[in-house]
């Protein structure tokens, strides 16, 4: 399930014109949304 969702992300990432600098540093709120941190 989680290894799912990660691919997911990583995916989203890379579609992000952010995920160069902005991404990598602080990735979105969603991204750790399903984790229940």
């Amino acid at each position: 399930m989680a290894s799912g969702f990660s691919a997911m992300a990583e995916h989203e990432l890379e579609r992000s014109p952010a995920s160069s600098s902005k991404g990598a540093a602080q990735p979105p709120r969603w991204l750790f949304a399903d984790t229940g941190d």
